[in-house]
C-alpha cells in the first residue's frame, strides 16, 4: 500500500482525518521491521478516555503488581472522585483487605498520601493525593499535585511574547545580510542567511530561532509561578494578669450538695397502651405469647410484638376459648422453615377466630334461693329463711331416736390435705355452689380447734427454717393461706408475707390475728389471681394444690408462680406420694388413719387421676337435739382432689419456665427415696 500522491489528493479533496490515521498505522506497521523475540506494541491511536501515566509510575520496581494497579486506577479518576477503599473495592473484582494493603504500600514509597481535613462548617473530610512520581522526588515547587494549591491562579496561557525581544536581533540580520544572498535563497525565510553564505558582521553568532534570548538580553519568563500568599500574622495575645496571691487563711466553703442523676423512666414499646385502659385479660395474653418460646423454640417473639398480638389473644379469651386451646392452635402444624414467626401468628388469630358463641336460652324466672344457715345440732349448711336444724336433725328429733353417725364434719387427714364438709353440698334441685362456698363459716372458726397437730412447733419450727432461709431479704407470696398457719409465724421471723386465699371465711379467721397492713390477704384463685409486686419466694403447702381438680389449672398454678416471682426466685410445694403401690389388686380404697377419734381412706380414679378422702370424726354428745349426754357421734366429711407424681410437676414447672432445684422428703431436709411418704420439692426462676 502507497500513499496517494498529490494530485490525487487535489483531484479527490484530500483524505479524512481517520483515513488519514489509519494508513499512517498500517503504513508504519508494514515498513517497521518486527523483533525477533520480546514485547510487540499493537497501539491504537486514542483521541478520547485515555490517561497518561508516566514511566516513573508504571515501571516502579519496588512497589507490588497490586499497588502499581490501584496506583494506574488513581491517577485515571477525575478530581473529586471517591477514592476510599469501599469505592476502589467496589469497582474491580479485588478484595477490600487486598486494596487497603496496596493503598498502604503505595503511601510507603511516596505514591499516594491521605490526609483528614476540616471544612469551615465543622465536618472532616478525607482528601486523596496521587502521585505519578514518588514524593521525595517532586519539586515542591515546580511538581506541585494538583489541588495541592487551591488558591492559587492558574498558570497563564502560552503568549508568543519573544518577538519584542528578537526584533532587534532580526533587523540587524536584515541589513547585514547582501541582496544577492537573499535572492539565492529559493524556500524559507528570507532573511534567513543559507549555510554556505559566511557571515561576519557585529551580530555574528545569533541564531534564527525566533524563541532563543539573544546573549546580553535579560531572559523574561513568560510562565512565571505566583508569589506565594502570605499568611495574616495572627492576633496578639495580651499577657495574662498576675493572678492574685492567696489567701493564708481562706474560708471554707459549704460542701455542695450531692448530684442526683435522674431517673428516667424506661421507654415504653412503641404502639403500648396505658396499663389502666387494657383488658383485664391483658396480661394473661401477654404471658400466654411471651412463653410460647417454651414450647416451641422457633416462636421467639421481640416485646413489641407481644404488645402488638395482645389484643387479638384477648379477641380469643372474649368468645370463650380458654389459654390452653389458643396455645395449641398457635404451635401446631408450623411450616418446616420459619422466618417470621409474628407474621404467622398474626394471621392465625385473624383468620382462625373463632365464632362468638350463641347465646343462651333466657333462664326460666325463679325464686331467689333461701341464703345458707348452720346447724345448730350437726354444724351441716343448709338453706332455710331462718336459723335451726337442717333436714335430718329435724326427722331425727320428730321420730325421737337417738343419735346417728354420718354428722357433717370436717378436717385434714395427717399429711395434711384439706377436705370439705359433706353437709356444705346443696340437693340436687338446688344450683351448685361456688367453690368458696365449700369452706362454710364454721368449718373455718373450728379448723385451727381440729388441726392442734398441725399447728405444733414440732412440725412448723422445720418449715418456718426451710422457707425463711430461701426468702433470704426478700418478701414471700403464700398460696391458698388459710387461716394463716404458716403465714402468721412466718412473718414473726421478718419475712415481708402476702397471702392469696379463695375463701372469705377462711380469710376473716386470719383477720382476727394480723390486720390488712401487716398481712395483705387478696380473695381469688391461686392459679389466676395476681398480686402486685415481685417476690423471692412463693410456696404452697399441705397438700393443697390437689385442691385444683384439672390439669390445666395445675399448670396455671405454676406459671402464676412464675409471674409473681424476680428472677432467681423460688417456688416450694408440700405434697404427698400417691400411694397407689399400698392399693391391693382389685380394690379401690386405701385407709390411711385409723384412730380412737379419727377414720380416714382415700378412693382413687386411676383414669381420671382423682381420688376422694373420707374422714369420719368422733364428736362427744352434748344431748342436744333429743341426744343424750355421752353418745358417741362421727361427723363425715370427704373432699376430692387430683394427685399428680414428682415427675409430673417437674413438667409443669418447665412449662412454666421454671428450673428444678432440690428434692427432699421433708422439712427437716432429709433425703428423698423411693419409700418417701411425701416430698418437699424446690423450683427456681433462672436469672
Amino acid at each position: 500500500m502507497s500513499a496517494p500522491s498529490r494530485d490525487s489528493q487535489s483531484r479527490s479533496g484530500g483524505l479524512t482525518n481517520e483515513e488519514e490515521d489509519r494508513f499512517l498505522m498500517a503504513s508504519s506497521q508494514l515498513s517497521a521491521p518486527a523483533p525477533a523475540s520480546g514485547l510487540v506494541h499493537v497501539n491504537v491511536r486514542l483521541t478520547r478516555r485515555f490517561t497518561m501515566v508516566c514511566n516513573d509510575l508504571a515501571q516502579y520496581p519496588e512497589i507490588s503488581y497490586e499497588a502499581l494497579g490501584v496506583a494506574v486506577r488513581l491517577q485515571s479518576l477525575p478530581e473529586g472522585a471517591p477514592a476510599g477503599v469501599k469505592a476502589l473495592a467496589a469497582k474491580s473484582r479485588t478484595s477490600e483487605l487486598k486494596v487497603a494493603s496496596a493503598m498502604r504500600e503505595l503511601e510507603a514509597h511516596g505514591l499516594l498520601l491521605r490526609t483528614r481535613e476540616r471544612t469551615p462548617d465543622g465536618r472532616f473530610v478525607s482528601r486523596t493525593a496521587s502521585y505519578n512520581r514518588p514524593r521525595a522526588e517532586v519539586d515542591p515547587v515546580r511538581e506541585t499535585p494538583r489541588g495541592a494549591l487551591l488558591e492559587a491562579p492558574r498558570r497563564p496561557e502560552r503568549q508568543p511574547v519573544r518577538e519584542s525581544v528578537q526584533e532587534p536581533a532580526r533587523e540587524a540580520v536584515r541589513e547585514a545580510v547582501p541582496e544577492a544572498a537573499r535572492e539565492a535563497v529559493p524556500y524559507g525565510d528570507p532573511y534567513e542567511v543559507p549555510c554556505e553564505v559566511p557571515y561576519e558582521g557585529p551580530c555574528a553568532g545569533l541564531s534564527a530561532d525566533p524563541y532563543e534570548v539573544p546573549y546580553g538580553v535579560p531572559y523574561v519568563d513568560p510562565y512565571p509561578y505566583p508569589d506565594p500568599v502570605p499568611y495574616p500574622d495572627p492576633d496578639p495575645v495580651p499577657d495574662p494578669e498576675p493572678a492574685p496571691a492567696p489567701d493564708p487563711h481562706p474560708a471554707l466553703a459549704p460542701a455542695p450538695a450531692p448530684y442526683e442523676v435522674p431517673q428516667e423512666a424506661p421507654p415504653e414499646p412503641r404502639g403500648a397502651v396505658p396499663a389502666e385502659v387494657l383488658p383485664p385479660r391483658h396480661p394473661i395474653a401477654v404471658e400466654l405469647l411471651a412463653g410460647l418460646r417454651v414450647h416451641e423454640p422457633r416462636l421467639l417473639l421481640s416485646e413489641a410484638d407481644v404488645t402488638r398480638l395482645a389484643p387479638a389473644v384477648v379477641a380469643w379469651f372474649d368468645r370463650g376459648v380458654g389459654p390452653e386451646a389458643v396455645r395449641r392452635t398457635l404451635c401446631g402444624s408450623l411450616p418446616g422453615e420459619l422466618t417470621h414467626p409474628a407474621g404467622l401468628l398474626a394471621r392465625r388469630l385473624r383468620d382462625l377466630l373463632p365464632p362468638q358463641l350463641p347465646a343462651a336460652p333466657a333462664a326460666a324466672a325463679t325464686a331467689a334461693p333461701h341464703p345458707f344457715q348452720t346447724c345448730e345440732r350437726c354444724d351441716r349448711a343448709f338453706r332455710s329463711p331462718e336459723p335451726g336444724h337442717c333436714g335430718d336433725c329435724r326427722s331425727e328429733a320428730g321420730a325421737g331416736g337417738g343419735g346417728r353417725g354420718g354428722e357433717s364434719g370436717g378436717g385434714r387427714r395427717p399429711g395434711g390435705r384439706k377436705c370439705v364438709d359433706s353437709g356444705t353440698r346443696l340437693p340436687a334441685e338446688s344450683p351448685s355452689m361456688t367453690s368458696s362456698e365449700l369452706w362454710t363459716r364454721a368449718t373455718a372458726d373450728r379448723y385451727d380447734a381440729e388441726e392442734t397437730e398441725a399447728f405444733s412447733a414440732a412440725v412448723l419450727d422445720p418449715t418456718l427454717d426451710f422457707l425463711a432461709e430461701l426468702a433470704g431479704e426478700g418478701r414471700a407470696l403464700e398460696f391458698a393461706i388459710g387461716t394463716g398457719r404458716v403465714g402468721v409465724p412466718l412473718r414473726g421471723r421478718g419475712v415481708p408475707v402476702a397471702g392469696i386465699e379463695l375463701s372469705e371465711h377462711m380469710a376473716a379467721v386470719l383477720r382476727r390475728k394480723v390486720g390488712e397492713d401487716e398481712l395483705p390477704v387478696t380473695i381469688g384463685d391461686m392459679a389466676t389471681t395476681v398480686v402486685p409486686g415481685e417476690f423471692t419466694l412463693v410456696y404452697l403447702v399441705y397438700n393443697t394444690i390437689t385442691n385444683l381438680l384439672t390439669q390445666d389449672e395445675q399448670v396455671e398454678c405454676f406459671r402464676n408462680a412464675a409471674r409473681h416471682l424476680a428472677p432467681g426466685g423460688r417456688f416450694v410445694i408440700e405434697l404427698l406420694v400417691p400411694p397407689l403401690r399400698f392399693l391391693p389388686p382389685g380394690q379401690v380404697a386405701v385407709p390411711f388413719d385409723v384412730s380412737d377419734r379419727h377414720l380416714g381412706f382415700d378412693t382413687f380414679d386411676l383414669v381420671e387421676q382423682v381420688l376422694v378422702s373420707h374422714h369420719f370424726t368422733r364428736v362427744d354428745g352434748d344431748g342436744g337435739a333429743g341426744g343424750k349426754d355421752g353418745d358417741v357421734r362421727y361427723r363425715r366429711g370427704n373432699s376430692r382432689h387430683r394427685y399428680a407424681w414428682p415427675a409430673e410437676l417437674d413438667l409443669m414447672a418447665r412449662i412454666a419456665g421454671l428450673e428444678l432445684e432440690r428434692r427432699v422428703a421433708d422439712w427437716d431436709g432429709s433425703p428423698f427415696g423411693q419409700d418417701s411418704p411425701k416430698h418437699v420439692s424446690v423450683w427456681r426462676k433462672p436469672v
